[in-house]
């Protein structure tokens, strides 16, 4: 069982079965969300209408626009580490967006000696991180676009909407 984990993978791996949905698949991978990333967008929203410092759209938009990139991020970052393990001919059972990021569940491929997997591995792990580098450069002309056709109005820091509860 693909699922069967101790540890940081096994809390992911029952929450993924507990307390996630399928929101389906991305290149052949299911892909699952935690109701708690739910939980903690609708806070976010509700704490946006409730300030009434900017337009109702605005402060929608900027908790949408914020949420949505961190997701697409996470979810790069998850498929860099899955691409990478089919590469090294492993499979990717799922991939689990929760809110301590993401997690790609992935398998390794048989027969593979230690040096290999310790090899493997490491290309994985790896793979995730590296994704940053080309996303850094499409999320900054992505900001800047979005700055350019909002210069007229005044927005808060980013920051207040990417963390719950604060």
């Amino acid at each position: 069982n693909h699922l069967a984990m101790i540890g940081l993978g096994g809390t992911g791996a029952q929450q993924s079965k507990d307390c996630a949905f399928a929101a389906g698949s991305i290149a052949g991978a299911p892909l699952r969300v935690s109701w708690f990333l739910v939980i903690f967008f609708i806070k976010q929203l509700v704490d946006a209408v409730n300030e009434h410092q900017l337009p109702l759209w605005v402060r929608v938009s900027l908790v949408t626009g914020n949420e949505l990139l961190l997701l697409g991020t996470v979810l790069c970052h998850e498929m860099g580490h899955g691409t990478m393990a089919r590469r090294c001919g492993g499979t990717i059972a799922e991939v689990l967006l929760w809110p301590f990021g993401g997690i790609c569940f992935t398998t390794r491929p048989t027969g593979r000696s230690p040096r290999e997997k310790l090899v493997d591995d490491l290309y994985i792990v790896a793979a995730g991180p590296a994704t940053h580098f080309p996303m850094s450069g499409a999320w900054v002309a992505l900001l800047a676009a979005y700055a350019a056709a909002c210069s007229h109005v005044v927005t808060p820091s980013a920051w207040k909407y990417l963390v719950p509860f604060s």
